[in-house]
């Protein structure tokens, strides 16, 4: 199928030559729309092209364009407007395959129409090999016992990272703190959407598509679903709603990580039955290692965990204080992965910039990024995701 957006009624005469497959699409509210809902409601038949125009203002076309090259990969944008030169370019940025005059003929409308068509087809047979191929995502779950170990710098850093390494669109973060989340303040986001919306769309049957539009992009690459905005908007989540959207972002994108709250809680039990990969986080002193020790052991106790472990110690000292050694022994856990403390750190968390976006060659920047790595396709915790289940 192929969607023109425009508000021109005289052009249905020239989409009927078109052929059967091919219509228009307009709402009058579309200008008063946010361009994701407008993207959402322009592919929510699943068609292989969206041409943008004509009759759209070029500003406001450009940023359908990137909402629709955003929200779905899978298709061909084709957008309308004056063969300009910062015109053809903006929207080839913006996500565009092909740009058309609005007087183009009807042969090569055709021709152009053929050739985004095909391509889009080629891309969704790709995708439906490469996911039968792949499976699920990764799913990575950051927990800890107390708050102020570093799961939030660990999972956004984790997000950032891996979308320097994967190509564009494949990393997701949900923050799962559903009460105190902070990662869109760790991450300088001011988002339309949360998690909150996602589980009140659950009551209708929330969807991939649906869920996108919730989804906030962050300039790394890495998409993000923001904690509610509110105590009582939290209280609306509930670990079905959190099945739902995990189950929807383990499908669509190779990599998942979840910031957890403090402790073990409904959700992040919940998270758990979808974990390839768990991250136990814990700083360097004497109740954060007894605490997580006891967290280890209730997890053993009710072997909910069949996913892979890893052990990441943050904020480590040069010298002094406790010994890997005696992390180890404490907690029953071998220590993966270590965190130097660092101010670059702090004062990226102040800024609301992870470290990894500027970290240079600051100690903490570097092992954050070694980890990000390590799962990473040929790193080497990027083995094929297994599911997680609660054992019987």
């Amino acid at each position: 199928m192929i969607v023109f957006l425009s508000p021109f009624e005289s052009f249905d005469e020239r989409l009927d030559a078109l052929g059967s497959t091919t219509r228009r699409a307009w709402d009058a509210t579309w200008g008063h729309s946010t361009p994701d809902a407008v993207a959402a409601a322009a592919t929510a038949d699943g068609p292989l092209v969206v041409v943008v125009g004509p009759g759209v203002d070029e500003t406001v076309g450009l940023t359908w364009v990137e909402a629709l090259a955003r929200l779905r990969q899978d298709i061909s944008i084709v957008m309308v407007g004056d063969l300009r030169t910062d015109l053809v370019v903006n929207a080839m940025r913006a996500g565009a395959s092909d740009v058309v005059a609005p007087n183009v003929s009807h042969t090569e409308l055709l021709g152009t129409l053929d050739r985004a068509r095909d391509a889009a087809t080629r891309r969704r047979e790709a995708t439906i090999v490469e996911n039968a191929e792949r499976g699920r995502g990764k799913v990575l779950v950051v927990l800890s016992p107390k708050g102020g170990a570093g799961k939030t710098t660990i999972s956004t850093n984790l997000a950032v990272g891996l979308a320097n390494e994967m190509p564009g669109g494949e990393v997701a973060l949900l923050d799962l703190d559903v009460q105190f989340g902070d990662v869109s303040h760790a991450m300088n986001l001011v988002p339309e959407h949360n998690l909150g919306d996602a589980a009140a769309a659950t009551r209708n049957g929330l969807d991939l598509t649906t869920l996108k539009v919730f989804l906030t992009h962050h300039r790394s690459g890495a998409f993000v679903l923001p904690a509610p905005e509110s105590l009582v908007q939290a209280e609306e989540v509930n670990s079905e709603h959190v099945k739902s959207v995990l189950g929807l972002l383990s499908e669509h994108f190779p990599m998942v990580i979840v910031d957890t709250s403090a402790g073990i809680g409904e959700h992040a039990l919940t998270a758990l039955e979808f974990a390839t990969d768990v991250l136990f986080v814990a700083s360097p002193n004497t109740p954060n290692i007894r605490a997580l020790r006891r967290e280890v052991e209730a997890f053993e106790l009710i072997g909910l965990i069949g996913a892979s472990r890893h052990l990441v110690v943050n904020k480590t000292e040069g010298r002094g204080g406790i010994s890997v050694g005696e992390i180890e022994s404490t907690i029953g856990l071998p220590v993966t992965y270590q965190i130097p403390r660092s101010r670059g750190v702090t004062v990226s968390t102040d800024e609301g910039i992870p470290i990894l976006e500027d970290g240079g060659r600051d100690p903490a920047a570097k092992a954050l990024r070694e980890l990000a790595v390590s799962f990473a396709p040929g790193g080497v915790n990027s083995g094929r995701a297994t599911r997680g289940r609660k054992k019987a």
